[in-house]
């Protein structure tokens, strides 16, 4: 299906970083075509740009890993076949052992609303099995119900049930959550089958330094792949969003957060066991935490105390020998969380 294509604009500051929740609604994207292809799978391409110069592997590279890792699907997560315990079996009468059943299995295409379901089917007629031949629940749709699974001989009765539920990226079967008399399957809900990208050169007006990327999608059909583009798009969004927040929240309440304060800031000096000249300048500038000593530098020191080098080399030893510190470290925000007098 031929998609109309719209003419787009550079950037007027190539300099502007590009705004992703914008890319699906602006012109800087494309769409190219839609392909529907025999196996039920969409392929869908887009163009996006022009960007400025670099920007297209910057947007193209995490957008790719997003599509292939993070965008939720189905798959069966588990099995249950009457008379069969483990997938190294063979069943009489029927002409596929349980591995390869299982294989033809996975190759079924579910789209549901539902986060997890069950299908059933009991089969007593030789010849071959299909995904049709489920007993269908409500809201669950197979997209290649001629999907072949098996093929049973005369006087063969094959009662089948399967686990389905929705996720994201690869699972391991032993990281499954299932009812216990399924037998656990490994689960690689991906609905997207591939993602590749090209990033071209392209010029306007003078500028002749820009980028433009043209986009690949495919997937197994239970999700549309501008949809899929869309998500990955939003998913990104939001965790840029959230890393914002988390810096916006530390300059507000100006510490780090409690998980990476270091307990050994809050060593008191008198720990040390310094004596001489190095306990008399820490005495003196009221460094009684080790927050308070390790921000100092060699030169800071020596310039204010005149201290000596040796003096300074018995403060460092002391450091690395008890807490593993040295000097110079700086700590961001620790004027809010050194502990106030009498604490």
């Amino acid at each position: 299906m031929e998609l109309e294509c719209q003419g787009v604009d550079v950037f007027k500051d190539v300099e502007t970083l590009p705004e992703f929740s914008d890319v699906l609604k602006s012109d800087k994207v494309v769409e190219d075509y839609k392909k529907v292809f025999e196996d039920n799978s969409l392929e869908f391409s887009a163009s996006i740009g022009p960007l400025p110069s670099g920007y297209g592997v910057t947007l193209a590279h995490p957008l790719r890993r997003v599509l292939l890792s993070s965008i939720p699907g189905f798959s069966i997560t588990g099995i249950k076949i009457k008379g069969v315990s483990h997938i190294f079996s063979y069943i009489d009468g029927i002409s596929e052992d349980v591995e390869n059943i299982i294989i033809n299995l996975k190759k079924i295409v579910f789209r549901s609303t539902l986060d997890f379901f069950v299908l059933h089917m009991k089969i007593d007629t030789p010849g071959p099995v299909y995904a049709h031949m489920f007993d269908y629940a409500s809201g669950v749709e197979v997209l290649n119900a001629n999907q072949y699974i098996c093929t049973l001989a005369s006087n063969v009765t094959f009662e089948l049930e399967i686990f389905v539920q929705s996720g994201v990226g690869y699972v391991d079967a032993s990281m499954l959550s299932i009812p216990d008399e399924y037998i656990k399957l490994d689960a690689s809900f991906s609905p997207i089958l591939r993602v590749s990208y090209e990033v071209a050169d392209v010029r306007v007006g003078q500028k002749t330094d820009l980028d433009r990327v043209n986009f690949i999608i495919r997937t197994d059909g239970s999700v549309e792949p501008k949809h899929a583009f869309e998500q990955a798009c939003n998913i990104l969004i939001k965790q840029f969003s959230q890393m914002v927040s988390y810096v916006d929240d530390v300059e507000k309440q100006g510490v780090l957060p409690q998980e990476v304060q270091d307990s050994r800031w809050f060593e008191k000096t008198s720990t040390l066991d310094l004596a001489g000249r190095a306990k008399r300048f820490i005495e003196e500038e009221g460094l009684t935490y080790v927050g308070d000593l390790i921000q100092y530098t060699r030169d800071q020191i020596a310039s204010m105390k005149r201290l000596g080098a040796r003096t300074i080399e018995d403060i460092e030893k002391a450091l690395s020998i008890k807490l593993d510190l040295r000097l110079g470290l700086k700590i961001k925000g620790w004027d809010a969380m050194r502990p106030k007098e009498g604490e």
